[in-house]
């Protein structure tokens, strides 16, 4: 028998389970990219530092917000980070934008 799975206790799981790859991908790698960042993620990043907002971004590179939100949730688990802000100072550091 299955057993019913509250929508908010699945949200949290899932949200620790991206925690949790985040620390593990993060330390096992240095914190930094494993290879060579995308061009997508590379411009994504550079606007971001840029401070525009998820929206021009999309805007910008004619993208969706949906799928500037993904190269950047990508990016940040890539590089270890907590936050997008996080992954854009990392990626200066490293050269990457």
């Amino acid at each position: 028998m299955v057993s019913k799975v509250i929508p908010q206790t699945l949200g949290l799981l899932i949200l620790r389970k991206r925690r949790e790859t985040r620390v593990r991908f993060g330390s096992s790698h240095g914190g930094g990219l494993p290879s060579q960042a995308t061009s997508r993620e590379q411009r994504v990043l550079a606007l971001v530092a840029e401070g525009l907002p998820t929206r021009e971004i999309g805007d910008e590179l004619h993208y969706s917000e949906r799928t500037v939100k993904q190269v950047l949730d990508d990016v940040v688990v890539k590089l270890g980070a907590r936050s997008r802000s996080q992954a854009v100072a990392r990626a200066v550091r490293q050269g990457i934008i």
